[in-house]
């Protein structure tokens, strides 16, 4: 398992110098996924314990897409400029499903790749603010322009992804202390580079995360406190996504009209290729032939999935992004109220970050962004686990008495009680 976490914190520090560095085409980061992928499936052969990778419908919206961009990549893009990159792209979501879906096999494993993925967060906004430190004195209305964390937007979509599960593990009290002060530390780090990066789409995404987040949180009182100081956190600044928001300079209001220019064309794309788009990897020569060359993505992931793979590749998106929050928010009620409350925290975060991404998806190219595909890699597997644990419950309920049900996540995995069963 220490790969599957160690690829965790390669995917939070795109590119640090320890992950970025390699041979050839084969980075650090890319060796981790596939020795990761190896063992998952290694595990599974010894111990014959094979996961149905298709026996949800968020699952089947997953594998749909990537089968449609995956064919799309070999037989239009393999052979242009960045066509072997895209397929490497898809290949590398593949791994991350496989590995995740394999190797979070327990609550266990799940809450400790969740407590990682807070933590990487977190290390990832430390370079954010060591950056910030360095130049912002020497630049007026400094942003960061990436770094080991890479580009500031993107950080604010990883902070959006991950920040709804770190606030759950502080605010219930089942969690231990120790995990409790972990994340309350991993927060404060994660609201600051946030606050630092200035993306104004990253806080309306951060925004719609937080009100499904108060939805589902049972301790609305002290939640809301969190969340409250936290919204507070990272809007305070003089740079923050906040000021940009509100009052933007002319560079903000070039970003703005920058992207509004490009969904035009990305939009004239689909609607010439409405069936099977035109491929990610043709977008950037299409931009240029329609007049923006200096542009290589279309800043809009729904408009991009539209123009590069059509209705087909849109639909699957936007079923697997639907699917997977409403399923997750299913399951965290129904699994509450059985008392795994460590698998519904975990669910109701993760529909948080997956709600909160999708606001964020608007003004970013985001198909490509591993950070994305590993939260519902990981939410997927908290489905499956959700309904290992669901079925446990009703063979347990078999084995008490007339009128008993079993009431937490203790039973699940204990064994009847032989007298209970005799007194029936």
């Amino acid at each position: 398992m220490i790969l599957f976490y160690l690829l965790i914190v390669a995917l939070a520090l795109p590119d640090h110098p320890l992950f970025a560095a390699g041979v050839g085409d084969w980075s650090i980061v890319k060796m981790i996924g596939a020795a990761c992928v190896l063992f998952a499936i290694a595990e599974s052969f010894m111990k014959r314990r094979w996961p149905n990778l298709l026996s949800g419908v968020p699952s089947r919206f997953a594998f749909i897409y990537i089968a449609i961009a995956a064919l799309s990549c070999i037989t239009r893009e393999v052979k242009t400029r960045s066509g072997l990159a895209i397929l490497s792209k898809e290949a590398a979501v593949v791994i991350l499903f496989l590995s995740a879906l394999l190797l979070l096999n327990s609550v266990s494993r799940l809450r400790r790749a969740l407590l990682v993925l807070c933590g990487s967060v977190a290390l990832a906004s430390l370079f954010v603010i060591r950056q910030y430190q360095e130049y912002h004195n020497l630049y007026r209305d400094f942003r960061g322009w990436g770094g080991v964390s890479g580009d500031p937007n993107y950080f604010a979509l990883a902070a959006v992804l991950c920040v709804p599960t770190c606030v759950l593990w502080v605010v219930n009290k089942h969690h231990s202390r120790m995990e409790r002060l972990y994340c309350a530390a991993c927060l404060v780090p994660i609201c600051l580079g946030f606050a630092i990066s200035g993306s104004r789409g990253g806080l309306l995404g951060m925004g719609a995360a937080m009100v499904v987040l108060m939805l589902r949180m049972r301790r609305k009182l002290i939640g809301g406190v969190v969340v409250a100081v936290m919204l507070t956190s990272v809007t305070l600044p003089p740079d923050s996504p906040l000021r940009r928001l509100i009052h933007p300079t002319e560079s903000d209001k070039e970003s703005s009209d920058a992207r509004l220019l490009l969904w035009r064309p990305g939009l004239k794309m689909f609607v010439e290729h409405p069936i099977v788009g035109i491929g990610f990897a043709n977008i950037p020569d299409e931009l240029t032939r329609q007049g923006a060359p200096n542009f290589v993505a279309l800043h809009n992931t729904y408009v991009e999935c539209a123009a590069a793979l059509g209705i087909g590749g849109l639909t699957a998106f936007l079923g697997l992004l639907g699917a997977a929050a409403y399923a997750l928010g299913k399951v965290s009620r129904q699994i509450r109220r059985a008392g795994a409350e460590t698998l519904a925290d975990a669910a109701a975060g993760l529909q948080s970050g997956i709600v909160g991404y999708s606001a964020c998806a608007f003004f970013l190219s985001t198909w490509w962004y591993m950070m994305v595909w590993l939260v519902i890699a990981i939410s997927l597997s908290v489905l499956h686990l959700s309904h290992k644990v669901a079925c446990r419950q009703q063979v347990s309920n078999r084995w008490l008495p007339s009128g008993r049900q079993s009431n937490g996540t203790k039973d699940f995995y204990a064994a009847p009680d032989p007298s209970a069963v005799h007194s029936t």
